[in-house]
């Protein structure tokens, strides 16, 4: 969309926005989906940052948070989303969390194929017997059962977004986004009565709703309204 002469600007731009976030200093690649330009450069560069990158926990319970439920006539209920870690395979037996309802793996798809199995970090479609789906919503989670626990709190590492203007308050309300859930909960700081912009604090996270967090899992929080992301932590 940018016009030719501004594209270095446009690319100083972007880097300046990124400064101090997760991804500052990743690599950016000009490319036109109208053209086609620059697609063969995107592919050869995402194919070096996935070599890098940290590998997902095979070996890890199956975990698998919900981001669609729908119905196939024939099959019954399928559900997808990010395989997070372990395995997935039929005849697997499953529990969906937080509501802690059995089901068994009928069948597995990855890229609308057929699988024998799909391992941690594909795009899964899973066909589950057991479950209807009006029993399974957007935001539970597949998970090995016996392997997560649900809870109203949690503790964490929280940081607060050096972009943030004003310090925040211990107690404050926001919403809390932990795999595809979203949840309302309070931020109670530990050792301190706020968080300037950029500071980071132990905390635990009081929620209005439960969630089955795990060890090391990664959240978001948002301001209560109006909704903007603020920060977000490290479950511990």
């Amino acid at each position: 969309l940018a016009e030719p002469d501004w594209l270095e600007l446009v690319e100083s731009e972007v880097a300046e926005l990124l400064k101090g976030t997760s991804i500052d200093g990743a690599p950016i690649v000009r490319v036109s989906a109208r053209s086609g330009a620059g697609l063969p450069e995107l592919l050869a560069t995402l194919d070096e940052v996935a070599a890098e990158a940290e590998s997902r926990q095979s070996n890890l319970p199956l975990r698998l948070p919900v981001d669609r439920v729908f119905t196939i006539a024939g099959a019954g209920t399928v559900v997808t989303g990010t395989l997070w870690s372990g395995t997935a395979k039929r005849d697997d037996q499953v529990e969906l969390m937080p509501s802690g309802k059995r089901g068994r793996i009928r069948s597995v798809q990855m890229h609308g194929k057929q699988a024998d199995k799909a391992v941690a970090g594909n795009r899964v479609a899973l066909n589950i017997a057991g479950l209807d789906t009006d029993e399974i919503s957007r935001g539970d989670i597949v998970a090995e059962p016996g392997t997560l626990t649900v809870t109203d709190r949690f503790d964490a590492r929280v940081t607060y977004l050096a972009s943030e203007e004003k310090p925040f308050e211990t107690g404050t309300r926001v919403h809390v986004h932990h795999g595809t859930r979203e949840v309302l909960g309070r931020v109670l700081l530990m050792g301190a009565e706020q968080l300037q912009p950029g500071e980071s604090s132990l905390a635990q996270l009081r929620l209005e709703e439960p969630l089955s967090p795990r060890y090391d899992d990664r959240f978001i929080i948002r301001s209560y309204s109006p909704m903007w992301t603020i920060g977000g932590g490290v479950v511990l």
